[in-house]
């Protein structure tokens, strides 16, 4: 449950934001929005007024990344939201950067309850998303800091089963497996891996079993 004074603060300062201005041109259907430093800038005082600061950090788990918020109450509470996750196409510094200002904004706007987008006609706008480009399929976000190589070494032995195991389409053993690896090294794996792999990861029945398994052991992380 929330501080009572940290909430009576957070509600005294959303009674003074308002969303901020849409001066922002998406890629579609005249899509309309604010950017994060915009929107900063509207909630940062009001917030600082009430006594609260507000943090933001960035996670990553299954293939992509989400932002929290950590308001921070002068007297010592604190209350943590986190946003969406968002999906990686690739592992370029430049696209992490790019989804990591689009999970902040997206995580303050959720926590805070401030509207910073013009509502679109859902129609213009299916299928396609403004700001984000359609992801690649990934299963894990490779957090070990390992190097190919490393993990060539590693997980040398699970490769070539998962190598066997796709090539077979061997669902039980793919599975067992794959679940054997630590989220955090999935996605080196999975490069390291033959083309087979990741075609056979990719179906529905795979991953579905994947999902599954990882809920028996712990391992599938909540997804809002």
């Amino acid at each position: 449950m929330i501080d009572p004074k940290l909430a009576a603060a957070l509600v005294k300062a959303r009674a003074a934001i308002t969303n901020p201005s849409r001066d922002k041109a998406g890629m579609f259907a005249n899509h309309k929005y604010a950017a994060l430093e915009d929107i900063l800038d509207e909630v940062q005082p009001a917030l600082q007024e009430a006594g609260i600061i507000l943090m933001q950090d960035i996670q990553s788990a299954h293939g992509g990344i989400r932002a929290g918020n950590m308001c921070i109450h002068e007297r010592g509470s604190v209350h943590n939201t986190k946003g969406p996750l968002i999906l990686l196409t690739d592992k370029k510094p430049g696209t992490a950067g790019a989804a990591a200002t689009y999970a902040k904004r997206y995580a303050l706007l959720a926590g805070l309850g401030v509207e910073a987008d013009a509502d679109q006609d859902v129609k213009n706008l299916q299928g396609k998303n403004p700001d984000q480009p359609a992801p690649k399929d990934a299963p894990g976000v490779d957090e070990s800091g390992m190097d190919e190589l490393a993990i060539k070494r590693q997980y040398s032995e699970q490769i070539n089963r998962l190598n066997a195991s796709a090539k077979a389409k061997d669902l039980e053993l793919f599975v067992s497996e794959w679940t054997r690896i630590p989220m955090q090294d999935r996605v080196g794996v999975h490069g390291a891996c033959l083309s087979q792999v990741r075609t056979f990861e990719k179906t529905k029945e795979v991953r579905e079993a994947i999902a599954e398994a990882d809920g028996e052991f712990g391992q599938h992380e909540e997804m809002i």
